[in-house]
């Protein structure tokens, strides 16, 4: 999670100055190569060869742009040495053949580096937004090798077990922070066995001493020679694990409070009818004559 570039590339440089510094670069290592050429003015090919050298850093730290403009300074610079002055055939076709040669190694040179400085660019970018959505991502995530040591872990986590920043629980052993060993040695067990693992509960213990219900999920991923490591992935599912007890809780009780209230109705309709009945007169016309004279 931690990237690592080349020093010259951190350097803080305004927006607004990049584009001088770029060619100043290239001007500055030009003028570098210049100096060796004075005392190198009848060899061509170490001339060329040093300014080639100049075009390379210019490329690599500027650009391709930069790079075109060391290799035309490069260039005006040789053909001073080797078309000026008296010159038969041969010789000025090998001058000729000399700079072809040099202005199409200069710019394979320009096209690598530019290559190169594309490819770390974005490198660059994508480490810079992996960090940031691991950073501020709402899960808890780390890395852990196949002891359980912590390696890496975001502020999510560390939030989530009390600490202030991801550092503190760097180097601590996961299994320090199971509740239950049974469940570490559980977890263990898929660790030894290379095993993807998901949805498991578990209760951690946080800082302060008190406990969260965290659900588990982990993979193995391959380091090579180091071996692997496990890339864990934890939510607090506290709040939620309370919340859905007190649903059910409430559902438990208003099955209680309909089964009473059906339990009630059913006692009480019987009678209600009855009373009902003795004060309705239509309700006398099928009794007994017996019943019906009697004093």
């Amino acid at each position: 999670m931690r990237m690592k570039l080349p020093l010259i590339r951190t350097l803080a440089v305004a927006p607004a100055r990049a584009p001088i510094l770029r060619y100043g670069v290239a001007l500055l290592s030009t003028v570098l190569a210049l100096i060796p050429t004075l005392f190198l003015s009848d060899m061509a090919e170490s001339r060329l060869v040093v300014f080639a050298v100049a075009v390379m850093v210019s490329a690599w730290y500027g650009g391709w742009k930069p790079g075109l403009a060391a290799t035309s300074f490069a260039l005006t610079v040789s053909a001073y040495y080797s078309l000026i002055g008296d010159h038969n055939g041969p010789e000025f076709r090998k001058a000729i053949a000399h700079m072809v040669l040099f202005f199409a190694v200069a710019l394979l040179i320009c096209w690598f580096n530019a290559a190169l400085r594309a490819t770390q660019e974005s490198l660059r970018r994508s480490e810079s937004n992996f960090r940031s959505l691991v950073t501020n991502a709402p899960y808890g995530i780390c890395r852990c090798d196949s002891l359980g040591v912590l390696l890496d872990a975001n502020p999510a986590l560390a939030a989530m077990l009390g600490y202030s920043s991801a550092e503190d629980i760097e180097g601590m052993h996961l299994g320090s922070l199971y509740v239950d060993a049974q469940q570490w040695f559980q977890t263990a067990d898929d660790f030894h066995a290379g095993k993807e693992f998901n949805n498991l509960s578990t209760e951690l213990a946080r800082l302060d001493g008190t406990t969260m219900l965290a659900r588990i999920s982990g993979r193995v991923i391959p380091n090579g020679r180091k071996g692997p490591t496990f890339q864990i992935f934890m939510e607090d599912i506290t709040e939620r694990r309370a919340l859905e007890q007190q649903l059910r809780q409430a559902q438990k009780m208003e099955a209680i409070g309909r089964l009473a209230g059906g339990i009630a109705h059913d006692s009480i309709s019987p009678r209600a009818g009855a009373g009902n009945c003795q004060r309705r007169p239509a309700c006398h016309l099928f009794d007994p004559p017996i019943a019906r004279f009697q004093p």
